[in-house]
């Protein structure tokens, strides 16, 4: 595998941000009136919320490695580890919020309730059970998608 180069690195930067931005921008300018109000919830205080939150730590990190010139100091290795753990979190917890989008405005489960576990457990976009209901509302080409993820 190549080493990256600064170049690199900034052009991934960028790439991420316009990619975060596009996202945004769809669900901002597209039609949300289709949404119920539990994706709506999951895809505006959820999913948007920890896009942002990602690119903040995605670049805060581009940018303090960028200008390190050697060893961090003790605090800022602190303050990056952070951010890392930030970035894992929230990009689990996307996904997330993703899948309960999908199971609600698609109605994959009858009586979904997030405060039930056993439907905690069944809200997952690798699980085999949701993809199963993807695809029984008509959803294969999204369930095949996932699929591949799940290895």
């Amino acid at each position: 595998m190549k080493n990256k180069t600064i170049t690199d690195i900034g052009m991934d930067r960028d790439r991420i941000l316009l990619d975060s931005r596009d996202l945004q921008e769809r669900y901002v300018l597209g039609n949300r009136s289709q949404l119920t109000e539990e994706a709506k919830t999951h895809l505006h205080r959820g999913f948007i919320v920890r896009l942002m939150i990602l690119q903040h730590a995605a670049v805060t990190l581009d940018a303090v490695l960028t200008e390190a010139s050697g060893p961090l100091s003790s605090y800022k290795s602190i303050e990056l580890t952070m951010l890392l753990n930030s970035f894992y979190l929230n990009l689990a917890g996307s996904l997330d919020n993703l899948a309960w989008a999908l199971a609600y405005q698609h109605g994959l489960k009858d009586g979904l309730d997030e405060t039930k576990g056993k439907d905690r457990r069944f809200v997952g976009l690798l699980n085999d059970t949701f993809l199963a209901a993807l695809i029984d509302k008509g959803l294969q080409l999204l369930a095949d998608d996932l699929g591949p993820f799940k290895e």
